[in-house]
């Protein structure tokens, strides 16, 4: 795990057809989104676990493949329990890193890490971006405990519905 800068998420998600804005990344104007909304509200911790292997999959059919991970919004709550969740996500980053933006590249053999960070932004309720590198698209969460997956196509859409069993929207 690796930090990285912003113009290095913007090549990134040039090539996929996404772009920047100041809600995070988003489609550019010619992509048909397929959204796909996941309460992880009042959840068990271990629901809340189980969430982080749904939005980082790791199996046999499907291994993971690497994220993007870019925790947009901190410093919602105290700054008691922000200095704690801060702390933890630093200690997750190896020394050297300029990791200031907490935007962070994971490699294939990083899903416990890119899972571990997923858990401490769920529970902190930061808002961030996740991105697979091997998907069509791409989870954004939020401070109100909501996950939303951005679909590219019906089809994934639909793949996500499954993986989740909830209905697209």
């Amino acid at each position: 795990m690796h930090a990285i800068s912003k113009q290095e998420l913007t090549r990134l998600l040039a090539v996929r057809g996404l772009v920047t804005s100041r809600s995070g990344v988003t489609c550019d104007e010619g992509c048909a989104a397929h959204v796909l909304r996941v309460a992880a509200h009042d959840e068990s911790t271990s629901k809340v676990i189980a969430l982080t292997s749904l939005l980082a999959p790791d199996a046999p059919d499907r291994p993971f493949q690497g994220a993007v991970l870019w925790v947009r919004v901190r410093g919602i709550w105290g700054d008691v329990s922000e200095a704690m969740g801060e702390w933890m996500l630093r200690a997750m980053v190896p020394s050297g890193s300029d990791s200031e933006a907490f935007l962070f590249n994971l490699n294939p053999k990083e899903v416990t890490e890119c899972r571990a960070c997923l858990l401490l932004v769920l529970l902190f309720g930061w808002d961030a971006d996740l991105l697979p590198l091997d998907a069509e698209w791409f989870f954004k969460l939020d401070h109100h405990r909501m996950v939303t997956a951005l679909a590219r196509s019906e089809v994934d859409a639909r793949e996500l519905s499954d993986r989740f069993q909830y209905r697209s929207s």
